[in-house]
């Protein structure tokens, strides 16, 4: 399992019939961009076979050209901390790996194992959490390294998934 975030598009949740379906039509697309780009660096697997889920269901950035509007983080995880724990519950991932500041700190939170977390410098840190977490940059701050960098963090979560993954 993956978590992210949150969605920075527009997204009808109206015209979805649970959050299953909207993961399902969503991964169709997925695998072309940039997440879907990263995640396979770090997996010998089909994208398919990952779960992707937000830490925060709904854009909390306001851009009306997407029709989003400015939501407080915090409200916001707030209100969805019980999906993002359901959603974990429900999935019994192996492991997961949180994508970015935000979403390791908020997976960390409903895991019961609150950090500070700064994934840049943290990458590839393991707790020991019930599954365990894997923390991973997010794929947009690759945006912002230098090949060099980008290579370190990559290889620093992948080894980390290879021992957790091969330690069960």
């Amino acid at each position: 399992m993956f978590v992210t975030e949150e969605p920075k598009h527009f997204v009808d949740w109206d015209a979805h019939e649970n959050w299953a379906v909207w993961n399902k039509q969503f991964m169709r697309g997925f695998p072309n961009a940039d997440g879907g780009a990263y995640i396979r660096t770090l997996l010998d697997v089909s994208i398919r076979e990952v779960w992707i889920a937000d830490s925060i269901e709904c854009p909390t950035i306001d851009h009306e050209g997407i029709g989003t509007t400015s939501v407080p983080t915090d409200e916001a995880f707030d209100h969805y901390r019980s999906y993002l724990e359901r959603e974990i519950r429900d999935i019994a991932p192996d492991i997961v790996v949180t994508l970015g500041n935000a979403a390791s700190e908020r997976t960390l939170e409903v895991l019961g194992e609150p950090e500070r977390i700064h994934t840049t410098r943290d990458a590839g840190i393991v707790f020991e959490t019930r599954p365990p977490v894997v923390v991973s940059p997010h794929w947009g701050a690759y945006n912002y390294t230098s090949n060099e960098e980008r290579a370190r963090l990559t290889a620093a979560v992948r080894d980390s998934l290879l021992t957790v993954y091969d330690g069960d």
